[in-house]
């Protein structure tokens, strides 16, 4: 756990985030709508239940990638309030998913932004897709230079019709772990009951890093 934690949310914004997937017996969602309410609740709203009298010293920002990359960026040295905390989800509300899935670029963006020096930094990366990249040892090493500089959290969601190619993509990204006990992926079906749990895991993570 960390005082100060430096929290970067990087979420697959393809195409397939437009998905619907049925919420419950009257109301049809998409993915990104089911992200959307899950970091509302398991980060936003746990962080400012835990800090309720005075600000928040960990620091959010998200950013979400697709083949193209970095359409939603939000500074690193915004601390939690109530303001920034709906503008954060507004941005993301705003924004449609389109393209596909590559890893590099994501990735080389986290790597590449401002790490705050004496915070601990935090990657939860989000994704629904199979990688797209044309050749993956590129993955492999973002990844790779990435877990030197960050604690790294991948959630993956997967659906029964591509269920292999999900659990290989989830598996390259988790193949630079030195130490398989400390592997930190997880792994959601794409059904209502398995992603009302994603509030669950997020704030799960958000509760283990912090103090």
């Amino acid at each position: 756990k960390y005082d100060r934690t430096n929290f970067i949310f990087l979420l697959d914004y393809s195409g397939s985030m437009n998905a619907e997937i049925s919420a419950d017996k009257s109301e049809t969602k998409t993915r990104k709508d089911c992200l959307i309410n899950a970091l509302q609740s398991g980060v936003i709203d746990t962080l400012a239940a835990k800090f309720p009298h005075r600000s928040c010293p960990h620091l959010l920002s998200v950013c979400t990638f697709n083949d193209d990359c970095a359409r939603v960026k939000l500074p690193h040295q915004e601390k939690l309030t109530p303001y920034n905390g709906r503008s954060w989800l507004s941005k993301l509300k705003e924004t449609r998913p389109s393209g596909e899935t590559i890893f590099s670029k994501g990735l080389q963006y986290a790597r590449r932004s401002l790490r705050k020096r004496d915070y601990g930094n935090v990657l939860i990366l989000f994704t629904d897709g199979a990688n797209r990249e044309s050749d993956e040892r590129v993955t492999r090493e973002e990844m790779k230079k990435l877990r030197e500089k960050f604690d790294v959290y991948i959630i993956g969601i997967k659906d029964a019709t591509s269920e292999s190619e999900k659990e290989k993509c989830i598996s390259l990204l988790s193949e630079t772990v030195p130490d398989r006990s400390q592997a930190k992926e997880r792994y959601l079906t794409d059904d209502s009951d398995n992603l009302s749990k994603l509030a669950e895991l997020f704030e799960n993570i958000v509760l283990r890093c912090v103090m």
